[in-house]
């Protein structure tokens, strides 16, 4: 696209997905191109020829936001942009958003986690490059016990990476490095 598109829409009370619609393929010798329409749709199935940019859920009298808080907070079900669902463009196989990826790597740093596991995979995140689905699941597997050959959909490596938060933030065990991450008192 070269242009932005404004997608007219009011508040419904009902989940809308925001999808690229393509049609027909114009090929030329020197390039291949491809109409599209972006349509605002409450059918959350998507059909062969559609792919989801975005989906939410409007209440009356409320403003559709996207500046989120934390990594839990882009599946807030009213009034805000929900970008798990979304497919992205990786090696092999779609992946999760890196906007969702940079989020967890941001919080996961400011926990002070010393899991080299954790640091690594978090500077990786905050480079707000895609991560390959491969590597996430890597990760998962190392601190969720994950068995990689699972099919997980973005919604569930979302859950994931918010438990691992979740117990980071309790002081859990910080994988399978048996470090604890919380204070620890010495009495002589």
């Amino acid at each position: 696209m070269v242009e932005e598109c404004l997608v007219p829409y009011e508040a419904s009370e009902k989940w809308m997905m925001l999808k690229l619609k393509f049609f027909e393929v114009n090929e030329t010798s020197d390039y291949t191109t491809y109409q599209t329409k972006i349509l605002l749709d409450e059918d959350m199935e998507l059909q062969v020829d559609e792919i989801e940019l975005c989906r939410f859920l409007l209440k009356a009298g409320a403003r559709l936001r996207q500046d989120y808080q934390d990594i839990r907070d882009f599946d807030t079900e009213h009034n805000t942009v929900n970008r798990i669902h979304v497919q992205y463009a990786g090696i092999s196989v779609t992946t999760i958003s890196p906007e969702i990826t940079a989020y967890f790597g941001r919080e996961l740093l400011g926990y002070h986690n010393t899991n080299p596991y954790d640091i690594g995979f978090a500077m990786n995140c905050i480079q707000q490059t895609v991560i390959s689905r491969s590597v996430i699941m890597q990760y998962l597997h190392i601190r969720q016990n994950v068995k990689l050959e699972e099919k997980l959909s973005n919604k569930q490596i979302h859950t994931y990476l918010v438990m691992i938060l979740e117990e980071i933030k309790a002081g859990k065990l910080a994988g399978n490095s048996g470090e604890r991450l919380g204070r620890r008192v010495i009495v002589e």
